[in-house]
């Protein structure tokens, strides 16, 4: 094979990874952990050497990221914002006075050091929700006790509370990087095990941002007190929660939650970027209303996830969308249709030979102790497409007439009998 033929095969194995689950959630992690690292960086080099902190960076950062939260109607994100500035609040105040825990500032680190982590895996765990509702007020007023906890051990040092911060468990002492008592290492460890969990659960943009928040506050603390690299890690923190905003709500415009799939509109933009020579190709689920009548819906999206899981698999360079309803569009950037065709029929078989179970309409939604001949009967079905192409070019000169003629090309393949590929 030709060193041309083995690249276009390395970046075809790459466009994939991409499209597929774990190349987007690379891609929500990538904003984030970039964030970080710069903080990382610019304290390896020494930038922050003589400087009393960025607080107008911090403060310019935290106000983007509230204003987008509000105008995006991201109300987890706000609340991890409003977190993160009262802890880079409550760290500027305290004046730890040793490694040891002790004294008034050090007592501040040391009960963030459980609180920020609880409050992030608590806020995590609930569902997203407007920026002004009744239960951001309950998670406002549970940060707000959280800090009024905080100043009541401060104002009464008799009760002695940097003991339970510092409390042993194990014969085990963290490392030097990291000086926090086994409690608040506790609490991180399962606070970024349910955040990370969240994550891969979810794949959602706004949990990527609390995971690296979590991860920033962390890096905060591991720094000993207040000063210019805690307030850079806050901002990298404040940073990735904002652009996760940006990309939920990108995700909410360009993305089909159901198949994973960009939508309609990245599918305009798309076409609007082309130039030259491109072929597109509508895809039709085969009597699709007809299986939602006889399964129900929750059957119709599982054929839609299936449609949509080969389609992305498609070769020949080809992206697949979610253009509306059972419908999908294939998009071959540069490649003529005679080129795109052969990629085209290959994909039609594929989902032809592919079956799938649906739940019968007596089988039961929990396993009983006990099979049954009616329990373990099962439904084995499968479905085809119709494809319809055209290319630009071919009496269609603008994206419009390209998808139009995709379309006629379309009903012409149901007309003929379904189950093929019309051009």
């Amino acid at each position: 094979m030709t060193p041309v033929g083995t690249g276009a095969r390395i970046l075809e194995r790459l466009r994939r990874a991409a499209n597929g689950p774990p190349g987007r959630w690379l891609l929500l992690l990538l904003p984030g952990g970039l964030a970080l690292l710069g903080g990382a960086a610019a304290e390896a080099v020494g930038l922050l050497e003589g400087r009393g902190g960025f607080p107008w960076y911090g403060a310019g950062l935290w106000a983007a990221g509230l204003l987008l939260a509000w105008r995006f109607r991201r109300g987890r994100a706000a609340q991890a914002l409003l977190l993160l500035a009262l802890f880079e609040r409550l760290g500027a105040i305290a004046e730890p006075s040793g490694a040891a825990v002790g004294g008034t500032g050090n007592l501040i680190y040391a009960a963030l050091g459980i609180a920020v982590p609880f409050t992030l895996a608590l806020w995590a765990l609930l569902p997203e929700g407007r920026l002004f509702s009744q239960r951001t007020a309950w998670n406002l007023a549970v940060l707000l006790l959280e800090a009024a906890l905080v100043g009541f051990l401060c104002r009464f040092p008799e009760l002695r509370a940097e003991r339970w911060f510092s409390t042993r468990w194990v014969a085990w002492d963290p490392p030097a990087s990291l000086p926090l008592g086994q409690p608040a290492l506790l609490a991180w460890g399962l606070s970024l095990a349910v955040l990370g969990a969240l994550f891969l659960r979810r794949r959602g943009a706004v949990d990527a941002g609390y995971l690296w928040s979590a991860l920033a506050v962390l890096a905060a603390l591991s720094r000993g007190g207040p000063g210019p690299a805690a307030t850079l890690y806050v901002s990298a923190g404040v940073l990735a929660l904002g652009v996760s905003v940006v990309e939920a709500s990108y995700a909410m415009a360009y993305r089909d939650d159901l198949t994973g799939l960009p939508g309609r509109r990245a599918l305009g933009e798309a076409l609007r970027a082309l130039p030259g020579a491109y072929t597109v190709a509508m895809v039709d689920v085969d009597h699709f209303k007809d299986f939602n009548d006889r399964f129900g819906h929750d059957a119709g999206d599982q054929v839609l996830r299936l449609v949509a899981a080969r389609l992305a698999r498609v070769g020949g360079g080809g992206k697949a969308f979610r253009y509306g309803g059972e419908e999908f569009a294939l998009l071959f950037p540069g490649a003529p249709l005679e080129r795109a065709e052969p990629h085209l029929e290959v994909l039609r078989r594929a989902v032809a030979a592919s079956t799938f179970t649906v739940r019968g309409p007596h089988r039961p939604r929990k396993k009983p102790s006990r099979s049954t001949a009616v329990s373990a009967a099962r439904i084995r079905e499968s479905v085809t497409v119709s494809i319809g192409a055209a290319s630009a070019g071919a009496g269609a000169s603008n994206p419009e007439e390209v998808l139009k003629a995709a379309d006629r090309a379309l009903y012409r393949a149901k007309a003929q009998g379904r189950n093929r590929v019309c051009i």
